[in-house]
C-alpha cells in the first residue's frame, strides 16, 4: 500500500470512530473515500469492528469491498481470535451476493477455519452453488467435510447430476451410499426411482431403510413390486417402512404382489402385507381382491375375504354383490359372508334375490345379512320365506326382529305356535324386540340368547369350500343330530359356529350356551353326559380339518399338552371328530379372563398382583417340565376366579392359533399376540421356554401399571418395539413400587432370552420373596 493510501486510510478509519459526531453528508463523504482506497482498506477496517461507533459504517464499507477477489481476506478474518471480527465478518459474507459462495469450500479444509460457521453460511447460499463441483471434491476431502458436501447437495442438486450419484451408489463405504440416496430422494425424476429401487436389496439396512424412505417421498409407484418383495426384509424397521410408503403411495396394483406374500412361509411378511391390504380400498384393490377369491391357495382366499370385509364400505359392496349371480358355490357363500360383514342398504335387493339360492348357505346367511341391514324392504320377502320354508324360519323371526316392522306381527304370532323349541323362542324374542321398538322403551335385549353384534371383519365365518359335501340343512332344526358325513366328506354340513342351546353333540355333550370365539374357533359351555359335569367344548376353525397333515400335528401336540396336570392350568380331556370338524373338550373354570379384570379395574394392587403371578408361574411351570411351551401368554388366556384362584388356558392350543387361524385384522394373530410375543418370535428364532417368561413379564407390566408397555395401531410398530424400544420406566408409572417388583419384571422382560430368569422357578423365587416382604406391611400402603 503506497504511503497517501494509508494515510486515507488510517484518517478514515479514526473518523469512523468518531461516526456519531459526524453529520449525514459527512459520514457519506468518508464511507466513498474509504471505499476507493479498495482493498486496502480490508485489514484496517476488521480493527474497527471492535469499536462500537465504527461497526455498523465498517460492516457497510467491508460488503461494498467483498467480491470474488477479496474472497480469500474474509476467509482469512474468519480465524481471528477476536469474537469481534469473527461476528463482523460472518455477517458480512452472509449478506453478500457479489462473490461466488463456491469460494467458501476452499475454507472447509482449513483446520483453523470454523467448520459449522463455514457451513452454514453455505447451506444460506446451496441455491448459487454448483453441484458438480461439490461432486469433484468428494473423492480428496475426509469425511467430516463430505458430510458438509452431503448436505449441500441436498439443497442444491438437480436431475442433471443423478448419474454422479448414482455412481456414488457402488461405493464401497455404506455411508456413502446412504447420503447419495438421500440425495437421489430429494430429486424429482424418472432416473431417481430405479436407482433407489436398486438398494432396497442392498447388505446394509440403513441404506435400505433410506431406500425404501426415498421411493416413498418420491410416490414411485413403477418399484411397487420391488418395494412389496421388501415386506420380506428381517429388519423390522425397514419392513415398518416399507408398510407406510406401500399405504402412502396408494397404488392398487399392490395387491396381487401382495396376495403372493400371503403365502410366504415368513410370519413377518404377511402380517406386513396385511397391513398394507388393510388400507388400500380402492377399486382396483377390490378387484383383484375379489379375483383371489378363485386362487388355488385357501390360504389366500381367506385373506382376500377378510380383506375385503375390512375394508367395507359402498366400493366393496358394489364391487361384490354383483358375484351374487355367479354359478359357483363357492364364490357366492364368501360373498355373502363378505356382505354380512359389510352391512349396506344397496346389498339389501341382492340379498333379497339370494333368498331363493339353490345353496342353503347361501340363503341362511342372506338371512342374517339382511337382519343386520335391518332395511324394512327384505321384511316381506323374510315373512314369505318365514311361512313357506320351515327350515329357514327361527332365521327370519330373528331377522325380522332385527328390521322391526309391524307387519312381520301376524307371522311371528303363528311361529310362537310352532313345535320347535327355536322357532318358538327366535318369534318371542323378535315380537318383544318390535313391541319395545313401536313403544319406544328400547334398552337391551333378555335372556342369552339376544342377538349377536353385526359381525366384523375378524370374526367373518368362512363359507366352506366344497359345495359336494353341504346337503340341505336338516328339517329338525338341530343339525348336529344329523348323519355323519361319509370318510369323503371334508367339511360339515351344519353351522357349529352358531349351534343353538340344546343342541346334543355325539350323543353325550349337551350345548348349554356359546361363551365366545376365538383364532382356533368357537368356545361353548356343554354338559358332558358321560360324568355328569360341565366342560367346556372349543370347536376347531374347519380350516384345520382340511389340511390332513397340520391336523396331524396338532394332534401330536395336544398329546404332549394333555400330560400337564397342575392345579393352575386347565386340563385338556378329549380330541373329538364331529365329522369333518373337530373339538377340544377340556375342564371348566368359572372364572373371568384376566384381560377383563384389567379392562374394568385398571391396574392391581401390587401385593394381588404377585399372588396371582406366583399362580400363573406355577402353571407355566408345569407345562415347561412337559416339555410344552405355552407360546401365548397373555391377559385374556389366564382365568381368575372369585378366590383369586388362577388357571391358564389354551397350552397346545396357540399352535392351532398360529396355524389356523385365518383373521387378518390391523391386529391379526398370526403367531401368538404381537402386544405380548417375544423378540425371538418376532425373528422368527428357534424358541424355547423361555418366551413364556417374556410374555408373563409383559403380563406382570400389565397389570401393574394399567397399560401395556408397548402399543400402536400397526402390529409391526409393536413388533418393533419389542425389538428395539424401550418400555416406559416402571418407578415412574407406579410410585412406591418396591424394587425388587420392578426389577423382577425388568428381568423377565430382558429382550435377550439369556438376559431372563432361565426358568419359571427362578421367576417365582423372585415374585414369592417379594410376596413375603409384602405380607408384612399394611396393603393399603402399596397398588
Amino acid at each position: 500500500m503506497d504511503l497517501v493510501k494509508t494515510i486515507k486510510v488510517l484518517q478514515g478509519t479514526e473518523k469512523l470512530r468518531q461516526s456519531p459526531r459526524l453529520s449525514e453528508s459527512e459520514r457519506a463523504e468518508l464511507k466513498r473515500k474509504l471505499e476507493s482506497v479498495g482493498p486496502a482498506a480490508i485489514q484496517p477496517l476488521f480493527k474497527t469492528l471492535s469499536h462500537a461507533d465504527a461497526r455498523g459504517p465498517a460492516l457497510e464499507i467491508l460488503g461494498e469491498l467483498l467480491n470474488n477477489s477479496t474472497l480469500s481476506e474474509y476467509l482469512e478474518a474468519l480465524a481471528s481470535p477476536n469474537p469481534a471480527v469473527v461476528s463482523g465478518v460472518t455477517q458480512v459474507l452472509r449478506n453478500g451476493d457479489q462473490y461466488d459462495p463456491s469460494g467458501l469450500l476452499e475454507g472447509l479444509q482449513d483446520g483453523r477455519l470454523p467448520r459449522g460457521l463455514l457451513e452454514s453460511l453455505l447451506l444460506d447460499k446451496a441455491a448459487r452453488l454448483k453441484p458438480r463441483k461439490l461432486l469433484e471434491l468428494m473423492p480428496i476431502v475426509d469425511k467430516p467435510v463430505r458430510v458438509t458436501l452431503f448436505r449441500l447437495l441436498e439443497r442444491c442438486a438437480t436431475a442433471a447430476v443423478i448419474p454422479d450419484l448414482g455412481a456414488l451408489l457402488q461405493d464401497e463405504d455404506w455411508w456413502v451410499r446412504l447420503q447419495a440416496a438421500k440425495v437421489i430422494a430429494t430429486l424429482a425424476s424418472e432416473a431417481a426411482e430405479p436407482l433407489l429401487s436398486r438398494l432396497l436389496t442392498d447388505a446394509n439396512n440403513h441404506v435400505r431403510l433410506q431406500a425404501v424412505n426415498g421411493l416413498r417421498t418420491l410416490g414411485a409407484k413403477q418399484s411397487v413390486p420391488a418395494l412389496v418383495a421388501q415386506l420380506r426384509d428381517h429388519d423390522f424397521k425397514v419392513q415398518s417402512a416399507v408398510i407406510d410408503a406401500l399405504i402412502e403411495v396408494g397404488d392398487a396394483s399392490c395387491v396381487p404382489h401382495l396376495l403372493q406374500v400371503l403365502t410366504d412361509d415368513a410370519e413377518h411378511a404377511r402380517r406386513g402385507a396385511v397391513e398394507v391390504l388393510n388400507e388400500l380400498a380402492t377399486p382396483e384393490a377390490i378387484h383383484d381382491l375379489i379375483a383371489a377369491l378363485r386362487d388355488k391357495d385357501w390360504w389366500v382366499r381367506v385373506r382376500a375375504a377378510d380383506a375385503l370385509g375390512t375394508l367395507g364400505g359402498a366400493n366393496v359392496v358394489e364391487a361384490v354383490i354383483a358375484l351374487l349371480g355367479s354359478g359357483d358355490d363357492f364364490q357366492r357363500r364368501y360373498v355373502v359372508e363378505i356382505l354380512n360383514a359389510v352391512p349396506h342398504e344397496k346389498a339389501v335387493l341382492p340379498l333379497i334375490d339370494a333368498l331363493r339360492d339353490s345353496d342353503w348357505w347361501v340363503r341362511e346367511r342372506a338371512i342374517d345379512a339382511l337382519g343386520n341391514i335391518g332395511d324394512p324392504r327384505a321384511a316381506e320377502p323374510l315373512i314369505a320365506l318365514a311361512e313357506n320354508d320351515p327350515r329357514a324360519a327361527a332365521l327370519c323371526a330373528k331377522a325380522l326382529g332385527l328390521i322391526g316392522d309391524a307387519s312381520a306381527m301376524p307371522v311371528l304370532a303363528k311361529l310362537r305356535e310352532s313345535d320347535r323349541d327355536d322357532v318358538r323362542r327366535e318369534a318371542k324374542n323378535a315380537t318383544t324386540r318390535i313391541q319395545r321398538k313401536d313403544s319406544g322403551s328400547g334398552g337391551p335385549e333378555f335372556e342369552t340368547h339376544q342377538q349377536q353384534p353385526v359381525p366384523s371383519a375378524s370374526r367373518l365365518r368362512l363359507a366352506p369350500e366344497a359345495p359336494s359335501a353341504f346337503g340341505p340343512a336338516p328339517a329338525s332344526g338341530n343339525p348336529a343330530r344329523a348323519p355323519r358325513p361319509d370318510s369323503g366328506a371334508r367339511l360339515p354340513a351344519v353351522n357349529y359356529a352358531k349351534l343353538e342351546d340344546g343342541t346334543v353333540l355325539l350323543d353325550r355333550y349337551t350345548v348349554l350356551r356359546r361363551i365366545g370365539s376365538g383364532g382356533f374357533g368357537v368356545v361353548y359351555l356343554v354338559e358332558d353326559s358321560a360324568v355328569q359335569e360341565q366342560v367346556i367344548l372349543k370347536v376347531l376353525n374347519p380350516q384345520l380339518s382340511v389340511d390332513e397333515r397340520e391336523l396331524r400335528r396338532f394332534i401330536q401336540e395336544l398329546k404332549l399338552t394333555r400330560r400337564v396336570a397342575a392345579r393352575n392350568v386347565i386340563r385338556i380331556f378329549d380330541f373329538l371328530d364331529l365329522g369333518g370338524v373337530h373339538a377340544v373338550s377340556m375342564e371348566y373354570f368359572p372364572g373371568q379372563d384376566l384381560g377383563r379384570i384389567l379392562a374394568e379395574q385398571g391396574r392391581l394392587p401390587v401385593q394381588r398382583t404377585l399372588h396371582l403371578v406366583a399362580q400363573m408361574c406355577q402353571g407355566i411351570e408345569a407345562a415347561h417340565v412337559e416339555g410344552v411351551v405355552h407360546r401365548d401368554i397373555k391377559p385374556p388366556n389366564v382365568l381368575v376366579d372369585s378366590q383369586d384362584m388362577v388357571k391358564i388356558v389354551d397350552f397346545g392350543l396357540a399352535w392351532v392359533q398360529q396355524r389356523a387361524g385365518s383373521r387378518i385384522t390391523k391386529s391379526g394373530l398370526l403367531i401368538g399376540t404381537p402386544e405380548y410375543m417375544a423378540p425371538e418370535l418376532i425373528r422368527e428364532e428357534p424358541v424355547d421356554h423361555r418366551a413364556d417368561i417374556y410374555s408373563l413379564g409383559i403380563v406382570m407390566y400389565e397389570m401393574l401399571s394399567g397399560k401395556k408397555p408397548f402399543a400402536s395401531e400397526s402390529v409391526v410398530k409393536v413388533l418393533f418395539q419389542h425389538l428395539e424400544g424401550e418400555a416406559e420406566c416402571l418407578e415412574a408409572l407406579v410410585p412406591g413400587i418396591p424394587e425388587g417388583v420392578a426389577t423382577a419384571v425388568k428381568k423377565a422382560m430382558a429382550r435377550d432370552a439369556n438376559d431372563r430368569p432361565q426358568c419359571v422357578q427362578d421367576l417365582r423365587t423372585l415374585i414369592e420373596l417379594e410376596l413375603g416382604k409384602l405380607q408384612n406391611i399394611a396393603p393399603e400402603s402399596h397398588g
